[in-house]
């Protein structure tokens, strides 16, 4: 992180016509490698789980966080990111770091299966309704994902089976 910093301050000295984009880059970096940094010391402290830092924070920070984190990647796939957040987004208690960790691994699945070109769009349901959403809802659309979460696991169960000929060699010794 020394580096990162040292990196920093020469951009501040820096008067070319990039160094603003090369100070929002570098902080990125910084940001990252501290993000990272937690996780391994994460991975280290692997036999006793780690406890969330739960603390009031704004979903929109870290949702732009990320955003602007893979932005990059995906537009070398030819794949457009784009934000919609709610501008009086309430502050809740979570975690940042386990948050933005859980939502990155998210989005880069989603770069994955994305063909080249596409739209990833990161919003905040509250930014659409303009209002928190209600607990009933909040429950509705997280069983409707872990429904859709498990149907695409099982399919793809399936069709990995049926590339092994599982389901051939089912029927050769049933019928």
């Amino acid at each position: 992180m020394l580096n990162a910093e040292l990196l920093e301050e020469e951009a501040e000295r820096c008067q070319c016509e990039h160094a603003p984009e090369a100070r929002v880059l570098i902080a990125s970096i910084r940001s990252e490698a501290e993000r990272l940094q937690h996780l391994t010391d994460e991975y280290l402290a692997f036999a006793r789980p780690p406890r969330p830092s739960a603390a009031h924070h704004n979903l929109n920070a870290v949702i732009d966080d990320l955003a602007h984190l893979v932005r990059e990647e995906a537009s070398r796939k030819g794949i457009r990111v784009q934000t919609r957040m709610s501008h009086d987004c309430p502050c809740a208690v979570f975690d940042p770091q386990q948050i933005k960790q859980a939502a990155l691994n998210l989005v880069r699945n989603a770069l994955q299966a994305t063909p080249d070109g596409g739209h990833l769009l990161l919003y905040a349901a509250e930014a659409v309704r303009r209002r928190p959403l209600e607990p009933r809802l909040q429950e509705l659309a997280f069983m409707s994902g872990f429904v859709l979460l498990i149907s695409l696991m099982l399919l793809l169960t399936m069709n990995d089976l049926a590339s092994f000929g599982i389901w051939e060699g089912l029927r050769s010794w049933a019928g």
